[in-house]
Formats: structure tokens, C-alpha cells, sequence
């Protein structure tokens, strides 16, 4: 009965320790890659488009291409192409064949493809010396990429960016002209002052619109002249700003100018002026005040990406009055706000960048409250010229 039982034992210890054996090299293979929606990079190549990839997997693996050279079919018509020519350079024009996990397992893999259907098998090596096989079918275009054998795929975390924000120094330029004849009053004058301020705080709400918030606060000084000795000289024209911008990706275009990306938005916002009014005091002196209005904004954005650091922007805004004003009754007979700006990416948070922005609005104005002998009309005139450095954090 006891040799009975010990040999029952050892049997059934056998039979475990085989099945763990057995169990041991199926469970260390089961490794798993989640895969991102790919990303347009920017290349200097005129027959490639950069096709940055992006997944998720264990820590410390390796991502390469697994075959010699890669199926694609152009037209109808499969080719091969050479690995070697998908491979980029880095700053130290040392070839990137393959891609490295990080501490997360999250990789990035960039390469330069010809547009077609590309075949891409891949393979991912991880540190007990086993290997993953996948065939990513890249369906490549100019202007977009996608994997058309994984279904829907989610946005990349190592490429969103959700929320931003912008601080910015500069000075500011305002030619001003006001005239009325009622009081009689006809004042022009030039101001440049520093410094000026800047706030911008963006959103990413979905896919296709963005939402930002923006402060400008822009200071100013008139001077005496033959016709006034002004009680109060200093003055600034503070803005805020609301906007939503609707981004949709099939907007996204070449420009005329070659390898370099176009991406078009339409502009939405509210925006509420603190603006600098003359008022004259007596005959011979005045000060400058302000009146307060909200405006509707509409315009366009084009936003232009020639490699992965530099980045150009341009936009234009039409400027609707919501209310007339609140020291006087103004009617704005042409309002419009635009700007110009280049940015470069220090790292992939950080980014520093040059901006000009500028209004010109022109007023036929009444019924001024402060003028002391009964209602006035009149036709005022500005022109908002802005620069500055700005310095912006993106996560």
C-alpha cells in the first residue's frame, strides 16, 4: 500500500513538473503588440512619405523589418522594395533600422515608404529570445496613412497632445487716428511700446476641433501737441479671446511648394476689446479713456509642416460688433484681425517661436456719454501691429 502511494506520487509529480515544461515555452510566447493609428512625418525625399508607426508591447524589445525587402503594390502591379531605402538618419546620420521599447514598452518606428500598399512584415524581439511576426498593410498616400488589417485603430499617446500653453513678450506699434467735427477734434499719433503680453491656453476637444482661450495686453502713450495737452497719456488695448477651430484630417493638402503639409481649419470665436477713445476735456486738453465691445470672429487657418521641427502658421479673421460699445455708441465699418508665426520644437514638450499679429478696425461712433455738452459723431481709426517671442509647453 506505501509503495502504492509513493508511486501514485512521483507519477503525479512527474505528470505536473511535464506539463509545467510543457505550459512554459506557450505561455512565454504569448506576447501581445497594441497598434497605434500611424502618423505622417516629413522627408526631403520627392518619391517617399515619411510613415511614422507607434504600439505598445513589452519593455526593452526590439521592432525591425523581418524580410530583405518589402512587398508593394503600385497601380495594380506588386514591387519590392529594398529595406535599406525605408531606413532613416539620424542628427548624427546614423541609420535607424530598427526601434527600441522604452521603460513602458511604448516604441515609435519611422521609415520612408514609396505610396502604395505596403506589405510590412515586422518582427518584435524581446529579451527571453522570443519573436513576434506581424504584417502591417499600409495603405500610403501623400497625405495620409492607415492600417487597413487591424480595424479601428486608437490615436497614439506618444503623438497627442491634449493641452498647450503659450506665454509670449514683444512690443507694440498703433497708428490711431480720431476725427469728429461736432466738438471740432482731429488727432492722429503714432505709439511704439514694450513690452506686451501674451496668453493662449489650447485644448484638443476630439479629432476636429480645438478650443483656445487668449489674452493680449498691449500698452500705449500719446504725446502732447499743438492742439492738446492730454491729463491722461499712457493707455492699453487689452483682447480676450474664445475660439473653436474645426480641423477635419481630409483637409489636409500638399502645398504648391513641394514636400511640405497644408492643414486647414475654419476659426470660430468671441472676442471681447478694451480700446483706446480720445475724449476731450476742455478746449485744449484731453485724455486717453477706453471703450469696451465684443465681437464675433470668423476666419481661416493654414498651418504648414516642412520637417519635424519647424512649424508656420498663418490666419485671418473677419470681426462682427455683438454689442456698440460701452461709453459710446460705435458702429464698426471694417474690422480685421490676422497673424503670421513660425515655431520651432526644442523637445517634445517645448517649443519657442516668432509671431506678428495685427488688427485694423475703423468706428463711426455717437452719443459719447463723457463729452459734457450733449452728443457727438465721429470717425476713429486704428492700426494694431504686434511682434514677439513666444514660448509654448505642450502635453
Amino acid at each position: 500500500m506505501i509503495k502504492a502511494l509513493m508511486l501514485f506520487a512521483s507519477l503525479t509529480f512527474s505528470v505536473s513538473l511535464l506539463a509545467q515544461e510543457t505550459e512554459s515555452p506557450d505561455t512565454k510566447s504569448e506576447k501581445t503588440v497594441k497598434w497605434y493609428q500611424p502618423k505622417l512625418g516629413y522627408t526631403d525625399s520627392p518619391s517617399r512619405t515619411r510613415v511614422i508607426l507607434s504600439g505598445k508591447t513589452e519593455p526593452n524589445a526590439t521592432v525591425s523589418i523581418s524580410d530583405k525587402a518589402i512587398p508593394i503594390v503600385i497601380n495594380g502591379k506588386q514591387k519590392y522594395f529594398k529595406k535599406t531605402y525605408a531606413f532613416i538618419k539620424d542628427k548624427d546620420n546614423k541609420t535607424l533600422s530598427e526601434a527600441k521599447t522604452d521603460g513602458e514598452g511604448f516604441f515609435t518606428y519611422t521609415l520612408d515608404l514609396p505610396e502604395g500598399l505596403a506589405l510590412l512584415p515586422l518582427k518584435v524581439s524581446y529579451q527571453d529570445q522570443t519573436e513576434k511576426d506581424f504584417q502591417l498593410n499600409l495603405q500610403i498616400s501623400f497625405d495620409k496613412v492607415d492600417i487597413t488589417n487591424l480595424g479601428q485603430l486608437e490615436s497614439s499617446p506618444l503623438f497627442k497632445k491634449d493641452y498647450a500653453l503659450w506665454l509670449g513678450v514683444g512690443a507694440t506699434l498703433l497708428t490711431y487716428e480720431q476725427i469728429s467735427e461736432d466738438i471740432p477734434l482731429e488727432q492722429e499719433f503714432e505709439s511704439f511700446k514694450s513690452p506686451a503680453f501674451y496668453f493662449k491656453y489650447w485644448m484638443n476637444l476630439s479629432t476636429q476641433w480645438d478650443f483656445s482661450i487668449e489674452y493680449k495686453n498691449a500698452p500705449g502713450v500719446v504725446e502732447d501737441n499743438e492742439t492738446f495737452t492730454y491729463a491722461e497719456k499712457d493707455y492699453s488695448w487689452s483682447f480676450y479671446g474664445l475660439d473653436f477651430q474645426y480641423n477635419p484630417s481630409e483637409w489636409v493638402r500638399a502645398n504648391p511648394w513641394g514636400k511640405t503639409y497644408m492643414d486647414l481649419g475654419i476659426m470660430l470665436g468671441v472676442q471681447y476689446h478694451q480700446l483706446p477713445f480720445i475724449t476731450r476735456l476742455t478746449a485744449s486738453t484731453a485724455e486717453i479713456t477706453q471703450n469696451n465691445m465684443y465681437m464675433l470672429s470668423l476666419g481661416g487657418k493654414l498651418t504648414f509642416y516642412t520637417n519635424d521641427t519647424w512649424l508656420y502658421e498663418i490666419f485671418v479673421r473677419r470681426q462682427l460688433p455683438l454689442t456698440t460699445g460701452s461709453s459710446f455708441n460705435a458702429t464698426p465699418t471694417f474690422t480685421l484681425d490676422g497673424s503670421l508665426g513660425v515655431s520651432y520644437k526644442l523637445s517634445d514638450n517645448w517649443r519657442v517661436g516668432l509671431f506678428w499679429y495685427g488688427q485694423y478696425q475703423q468706428h463711426n461712433y455717437e452719443k459719447h456719454k463723457d463729452f459734457s455738452e450733449g452728443e457727438v459723431s465721429g470717425n476713429q481709426k486704428f492700426f494694431f501691429s504686434n511682434a514677439e517671442v513666444r514660448f509654448g509647453y505642450e502635453w
